[in-house]
């Protein structure tokens, strides 16, 4: 098995090179990734054991977050939430540094505050941070709330499809990201949630059912439980997330409810 500091000394070296090649769905925000990494703290009414850390997308920023209300949004349909904004954007990724930052700066933070409760939601590219982060801290995590992760293109599910499925496909021995292996890397910890029930119930998905990313989206949605996906009319857009961040969550506190 890889040992964690080469997998996170892999990852520096080439995240820059890997993410450059994600699909556009606006202008390139900026960011210091040398900075801590800027967030937004809403806390609930009252005291609670629950948080949710939310990741933006790659067109997105913290402004971006706060100006559509997400927080808001959150508790008005979880209510007794703590939530986390973040502007992890696309220069953290490049960086190198992305998932060591979130854990340290963010994640293991909100572990010693919400002990067994932090949940982690993201959108498109923020999608993606998420399944890096389980990649890599395996089972630290209560929830996953995915808005329309990027989970590679069609073409990198080739594999997947001739196995009959990411719960047939037998991904290899764990392999250093790289730039050749990311999107690889990306689908086994897909694989390892739909081999896992008790896993899979801890990741809750909305897309759009317009063209964007959903042909790779659909391939994942048979591993997670029918009560957890949500496929609405939309496109990869805030016109779309909008409203699927409140239906989605209200799901999740309907499954959930007041556990952490």
């Amino acid at each position: 098995m890889i040992a964690h500091a080469a997998l996170f000394a892999t990852l520096r070296r080439s995240l820059a090179a890997v993410l450059i090649a994600l699909p556009l769905t606006a202008c390139v925000t900026g960011g210091n990734p040398r900075a801590p990494i800027p967030v937004v703290r809403v806390a609930a009414a009252e005291p609670t054991q629950r948080v949710v850390v939310f990741l933006p997308g790659r067109g997105d920023r913290l402004e971006t977050l706060v100006d559509h209300r997400v927080a808001q949004r959150i508790q008005a349909a979880w209510p007794g939430t703590d939530v986390v904004l973040t502007g992890l954007t696309m220069p953290y990724y490049k960086d190198g540094h992305v998932v060591e930052k979130l854990h340290d700066e963010i994640i293991a933070p909100e572990l010693a505050r919400h002990p067994g409760g932090v949940w982690i939601a993201g959108i498109s590219l923020g999608g993606m941070g998420a399944i890096f982060y389980e990649h890599d801290h395996p089972g630290a995590i209560r929830g996953f709330v995915l808005f329309s992760p990027y989970l590679g293109d069609v073409g990198d599910w080739r594999e997947v499809d001739a196995a009959g499925g990411l719960g047939a496909w037998d991904p290899g021995a764990p392999a250093p990201i790289t730039q050749s292996t990311y999107r690889h890397e990306l689908l086994r910890t897909l694989h390892a949630w739909a081999g896992d029930a008790a896993r899979a119930q801890s990741v809750w998905l909305a897309y759009g059912t317009g063209k964007d990313f959903r042909a790779t989206i659909e391939r994942l949605t048979p591993s997670l439980p029918a009560s957890h996906v949500l496929a609405l009319p939309g496109s990869h857009a805030w016109s779309f997330w909008d409203g699927a961040i409140e239906a989605l969550f209200a799901r999740v506190a309907a499954d959930a409810g007041t556990d952490p």
